[in-house]
């Protein structure tokens, strides 16, 4: 395996080969660059890809914050599970496998419906988060145990041969809880606090005002991303978070989808700073707050389809541009 710091070098020259195939100058081959640092290998190659969707409900839906049902990441968990949802229909244009991980879902998910399913199930006995405008959303033993799940399932990334892996989230609250997570890490309020379409006025103000008491109350270190996940994360973000760390060093990438998981990246990044060089943008959301989150991880986002969906949709539609990218650099498909 090539030196990483002559790869770029390296991969230049390859491009510059009139013998070598390239997929053009642009986007496509500044993916193409950044996946042959991430593999230390010219070309870059393409392979085996898994998309891990976390799904886990936050304490804070108890203050009747959001629009969504209570039951929105269990019914969307069933539904991956059962092969009919949207994401299915994206992963299997684009070769994904999937894993939900029921990552502190209320309620849990039914024994044995993960037979004959055409996705994984990756059980992990989590409750979900508390609410944080009561007190912290995890203890300390529940943030540890967390992050060690999630890198966990970066062991089992790398075990199962995935060269890319993208991550998603559902889970009822989770918007708001990431949102808190921000604000108390420094971010503008007004730029994170999302409204969704179905909230009237005086339950936004309500989710602004919550919100914002309670990151004034705790006085968080705005730079440790532990600390912000343990008083307003949940199991499901921090699971998130553990598996980004745990992809360092494995020569795996990964693709991050919207607005919540950027919290999550942005909680490993205080972390460890060095995620960035493996991490992509799968797409920019509708979230204002995204696009911040993206600028300070210096992610430029694959797509903008103005998506919300939240479960991997984008992360799974942006790694397959990714991987074509590889492919037209002349890069092997290794199964």
């Amino acid at each position: 395996m090539a030196e990483s710091k002559s790869i770029e070098v390296l991969m230049r020259e390859y491009f510059d080969n009139p013998g070598s195939r390239r997929p053009g100058v642009g986007k496509l081959e500044d993916y193409a660059l950044k996946m042959a640092k991430i593999q230390g290998r010219v070309p870059p190659s393409a392979g085996k890809k898994g998309i891990y969707v976390f799904m886990g409900d936050h304490g804070i839906a108890e203050e009747d914050v959001s629009a969504s049902p209570p039951d929105a990441a269990r019914t969307l968990a069933l539904q991956i599970l059962r092969g009919d949802a949207g994401l299915n229909a994206v992963a299997a244009g684009a070769a994904w496998e999937i894993t939900v991980v029921d990552a502190g879902i209320s309620g849990g998910l039914p024994e044995g419906v993960e037979q004959n399913a055409p996705s994984r199930l990756f059980r992990t006995n989590s409750a979900p988060g508390r609410n944080f405008v009561k007190g912290p959303a995890l203890t300390d033993g529940e943030l540890e145990a967390a992050l060690g799940r999630g890198e966990e399932l970066a062991k089992d990334a790398a075990g199962r041969g995935y060269y890319l892996t993208a991550v998603g989230e559902s889970g009822a609250g989770s918007g708001v809880s990431a949102a808190a997570m921000l604000i108390a890490a420094g971010f503008v309020p007004g730029d994170m606090i999302n409204r969704d379409a179905d909230i009237d006025d005086a339950r936004f103000s309500r989710v602004q005002r919550l919100i914002t008491e309670a990151v004034a109350a705790r006085n968080c270190d705005f730079l440790d991303g532990e600390e912000i996940l343990k008083n307003f994360g949940s199991a499901s973000l921090a699971m998130t978070a553990g598996f980004l760390l745990g992809l360092e060093d494995r020569g795996i990438a990964c693709v991050l989808d919207g607005f919540s998981i950027s919290a999550a990246a942005w909680a490993a990044f205080l972390i460890n700073p060095r995620i960035g060089k493996y991490l992509f943008a799968g797409h920019r959301s509708r979230e204002t707050g995204h696009q911040i989150m993206l600028d300070h991880l210096a992610l430029e986002p694959v797509i903008d389809l103005a998506l919300r969906s939240g479960e991997g949709v984008g992360a799974a539609i942006g790694g397959g541009i990714i991987e074509l990218a590889c492919l037209a650099s002349g890069g092997t498909k290794i199964l």
